[in-house]
């Protein structure tokens, strides 16, 4: 089967989409600073310049080796999928003006056993936002090996939050985003993790500790859902909820988008927002999340540019995917200070 690509129609719900999204940026000007002027003209053309209050999050792109037959058997007709959606996807983000000023990944960047060869593949492809002035933060998921990633992006081991795993802070804003390690890393390269996540050790302390002092408001974020990721007696879904300045929870994992909320237990009040992202390309909800962030929320919104399940294919594509597409397309979830 040939490489998959995403086709016009798929396309136009995306470009809508990020128009109508990013003009909100001008409303904010009435409470904001200005986003910077753009920078002088190269030979008559206006470089472009980043919006500081918009970010861009992807999740799972579960990319194998390119020229090596995928693992599962299922995905042998569709070796460029992963590669060619995520490829299209950064294409999107670089023709955006203004640029976003961060992209955020929630982890599974590899494709099953997080290979080096498969952090290598992505790599060239995801330094061209680099390349752009737009930071890029990544963070690890149940597919993703911490020691083989940390060969291909070397500067993680040293700008972290946590000396030996994978944390890092970005400013979206008027907020931050803290991306923890959720990674319950088996330690045998090659092979499987657990799916769920594990907060443990210094990782457990730099949630009871650092994230409770902050003055900030901060998103907080990993790759699976806080409800299944342990926190030793307690799953994450409690700090969630008991940070002062957390404004809420974003994850990838589920491969769907879906908005959610977290409290201590039932009637309990504060209630802390959670949402759940799209896969850049493997299976279920397919696309990527805008967030503009403004005087006292975080405003995510939902690009979908696809959906299919177990395994795209042409012949037996149902009808009702489509419907679901235009369904999403444009959901918003709002995370208040």
């Amino acid at each position: 089967m040939a490489a998959m690509t995403i086709v016009p129609h798929e396309r136009q719900f995306c470009r809508t989409s990020r128009r109508s999204f990013i003009s909100m940026g001008a409303a904010a000007a009435t409470f904001l600073p200005a986003v910077a002027d753009l920078a002088p003209t190269v030979q008559g053309k206006t470089e472009p310049t980043h919006d500081p209050w918009l970010s861009v999050f992807i999740a799972d792109p579960h990319v194998p080796e390119r020229g090596v037959p995928p693992e599962d058997p299922r995905d042998a007709a569709f070796p460029d999928q992963m590669y060619n959606r995520l490829a299209a996807i950064v294409d999107e983000i670089l023709a955006m003006r203004p640029l976003p000023s961060s992209v955020v990944c929630f982890g599974d960047i590899a494709y099953l056993k997080g290979r080096v060869e498969e952090y290598k593949t992505t790599e060239p492809m995801l330094r061209r936002l680099e390349q752009a002035g737009i930071r890029l933060v990544l963070g690890l998921g149940n597919h993703d090996h911490r020691d083989a990633f940390l060969e291909v992006w070397p500067e993680y081991r040293t700008n972290t939050l946590v000396p030996g795993f994978v944390v890092s802070e970005v400013s979206l804003g008027t907020c931050d985003l803290v991306m923890l390690d959720t990674l319950w890393d088996s330690g045998v390269p090659g092979s499987y993790n657990r799916g769920e996540g594990n907060l443990q050790g210094a990782m457990l302390a730099f949630v009871e500790n650092d994230l409770k002092k902050r003055k900030r408001p901060f998103l907080l974020a990993g790759h699976q859902s806080p409800d299944v990721i342990a926190t030793g007696k307690e799953k994450l879904l409690h700090w969630v909820a008991k940070l002062d300045k957390c404004c809420g929870y974003v994850h990838g994992h589920n491969h769907a988008w879906k908005r959610s909320c977290v409290h201590v237990w039932y009637g309990s009040c504060p209630v802390k927002r959670v949402v759940a992202l799209p896969s850049t390309g493997f299976w279920g909800d397919i696309g990527y999340a805008l967030c503009r962030t403004s005087k006292d929320r975080a405003t995510v919104e939902l690009v979908q540019t696809d959906f299919y399940f177990p395994r795209y294919r042409e012949d037996n594509r149902p009808a009702l995917w489509a419907n679901m597409v235009r369904e999403n397309d444009g959901s918003t979830c709002e995370f208040l200070y």
